[in-house]
């Protein structure tokens, strides 16, 4: 699966709803997916019905890349997925990311995926030094197509192009839940940072527990 992540931030009211207010939360995730169908089809939209030109057509929008869709002998594993436009466009999907906080201290609140896995192939497929010559080869023809800027073919360039189409909508959304719950969210915050702040200068012990060790 290939994924995106549009929008992160806001991590102390989407947290202080998926804490206090489980129905709420579930309620604006559905706004938060509904506000980025604009996005998933503008994504959608920007993969091509062939991975590249070829003049008798590219095998992989027929069988896969293996003959006529069977794995050669000695092999194990999946056969390789068929390019299909229309999975492949159908595959965009928009979700609300999950509670785990990012490096930077944030929580994804927004992101578009592709779940067709020959939809993510096409994106995300690179040309490294460990390739066999025949997938080397593979690359080079979606390369010669359309590169990956700076390491996605379709996803990231073309969110971070129409990600205005849905800011305004993503923030009318925020806004509406910190109206209701301005006053909570700013104290379950000052909470949350006061327990962080003590936290970070209490002393781990060599197994990595807080506080003193009892001899």
């Amino acid at each position: 699966m290939s994924q995106i992540v549009a929008v992160h931030g806001v991590d102390s009211t989407l947290a202080f709803l998926r804490r206090f207010d489980r129905e709420l939360f579930q309620n604006i995730r559905k706004e938060l997916i509904g506000s980025a169908q604009p996005l998933v089809r503008a994504v959608a939209a920007e993969f091509p019905a062939q991975p590249w030109s070829a003049e008798k057509g590219v095998n992989w929008t027929k069988y896969g890349r293996t003959e006529r869709g069977r794995k050669p002998p000695g092999t194990s594993g999946a056969s390789f997925p068929r390019y299909q436009i229309s999975k492949v466009r159908k595959g965009v999907k928009a979700d609300t990311g999950s509670s785990r906080r990012r490096s930077d201290g944030t929580y994804t609140i927004l992101r578009i995926k592709q779940t067709d896995a020959a939809g993510a192939i096409y994106d995300l497929a690179k040309n490294q030094q460990t390739l066999t010559p025949d997938r080397k080869s593979f690359v080079k023809n979606l390369n010669r197509a359309k590169r990956g800027q700076p390491r996605s073919r379709v996803m990231w360039p073309t969110v971070t192009k129409n990600l205005p189409l849905i800011m305004v909508e993503v923030d009318r959304i925020v806004e509406k839940i910190e109206g209701m719950y301005s006053a909570e969210i700013a104290a379950d915050t000052a909470l949350r940072q006061g327990r962080s702040a003590r936290a970070s200068v209490r002393v781990r012990s060599a197994t990595g527990q807080f506080g003193k060790m009892v001899r």
